[in-house]
């Protein structure tokens, strides 16, 4: 449920922020207090830190200087502090969910080392290795489809980010839709940050790429593909196994 609300968060400050009428603007005033609401009855950790992500990078895009960038960092870590919910200080209690999240991403890397480290040991396969999924996006996909389908699920998400940064060099483009489309681009910030705490691989988050690569089709912009851009996902691969095992070496040594 947080993801939605994470979601929709970058468009509630745009139709307030940005130049729409009266009418968005009280749309989004009932949509904000709604939102803020449910991320209060939530409680989710995960759809805390994606919306601080949907904050920061909006103040980014708005004001586009180190004084923008400073006043949104400041921001965030006010909300952080003063906002967080209740289970954010829990890290050390064996009935929560942090250590169970440990030990399924111990789990996923013995999967691609001891099982199948190309293409995993199987899609929808996790829960009969480990007790609980994974609780985070990626872990959960090389474990299940292996190297190469990280790859590809990180390719994915490349190729898409790239494109709508293609969209935003476009010249032409009206002001309201560079407006929504800036909303989409945070909304996936947002979302994938969620994606490395949610608890399952969730069907908006695959909705919103498309979402974000229709905007790629309608204002036909050309993505080129290059080989640097494959050493650059496996790269990114790369950091996101070795942060994956650092925090699992980190945490073993907490509660060890």
């Amino acid at each position: 449920m947080a993801m939605i609300f994470v979601a929709i968060t970058p468009f509630i400050l745009s139709f307030l922020f940005d130049s729409f009428g009266y009418s968005a603007k009280l749309l989004a005033l009932a949509g904000a207090y709604f939102c803020i609401h449910g991320f209060y009855l939530t409680n989710s950790r995960g759809g805390f830190l994606g919306l601080i992500a949907v904050l920061f990078t909006y103040i980014y895009f708005k004001f586009k200087s180190k004084i923008g960038i400073l006043a949104g960092v400041l921001l965030c870590i006010f909300l952080f502090f003063a906002a967080a919910p209740s289970r954010m200080h829990i890290i050390d209690d064996p009935q929560e969910s942090t250590r169970g999240r440990i030990v399924a991403w111990y789990s996923a890397l013995g999967m691609i080392r001891y099982h199948n480290p190309l293409f995993g040991v199987g899609k929808g396969q996790f829960i009969h290795y480990n007790r609980v999924i994974a609780h985070n996006a990626f872990v959960q996909q090389v474990g299940e489809t292996g190297l190469v389908g990280a790859f590809f699920w990180l390719g994915f998400i490349y190729v898409t980010v790239k494109g709508i940064a293609e969209v935003f060099r476009k010249e032409g483009v009206e002001k309201s839709r560079r407006a929504i489309y800036r909303s989409y681009l945070i909304g996936l910030v947002g979302l994938l940050t969620v994606t490395m705490f949610i608890s399952a691989d969730h069907e908006l988050w695959y909705v919103w790429m498309a979402f974000c690569s229709s905007i790629i089709v309608l204002e036909e912009v050309k993505v080129c593909f290059k080989l640097r851009d494959m050493f650059y996902i496996g790269l990114l691969e790369i950091m996101f196994i070795l942060v994956v095992y650092g925090a699992v070496v980190v945490f073993e040594n907490i509660y060890v």
